[in-house]
């Protein structure tokens, strides 16, 4: 019994721990990174800062588009994200963002992830 309470409250740091280390970066973090990524892909050189921001977005909406995609594939519940069957790029989902950003400034201040599944919910909608 004492070994199961000690693996518990083990856990629960590990836990808080791990919580209080994910950053969410808000809309305001976003829109600056996903904005470089639009104008290295429009051709523009970009400092090394803004090459890292970019890299950063891309890397960070082709991880989120591809759990949203994966989960979409193994359950069986309601989607409400249907990438269309070629999917997008990194870039697509980029532009997007930034235009949803600046079209909502309201969501600069809200965690990034919950801007970019809005955005994407309204862009790619689900059938009824």
């Amino acid at each position: 019994m004492r070994l199961s309470s000690a693996c518990f409250v083990l856990l629960a740091l590990a836990t808080s721990s791990l919580s209080a280390h994910a950053d969410p970066k808000d809309g305001a973090y976003f829109l600056q990174t996903c904005e470089a990524a639009v104008r290295q892909a429009d051709g523009e050189k970009l400092s090394p800062q803004d090459a890292v921001r970019a890299t950063a977005c891309g890397s960070y909406l082709g991880g989120f588009m591809d759990a949203v995609s994966l989960n979409a594939s193994t359950t069986l519940g309601r989607r409400s994200i249907c990438f269309p069957e070629a999917g997008i790029s990194d870039v697509q989902a980029a532009r997007l963002f930034v235009t949803y950003l600046h079209q909502n400034p309201q969501s600069f201040q809200s965690a990034g992830r919950a801007s970019l599944y809005v955005a994407l919910v309204r862009a790619f909608p689900c059938g009824k």
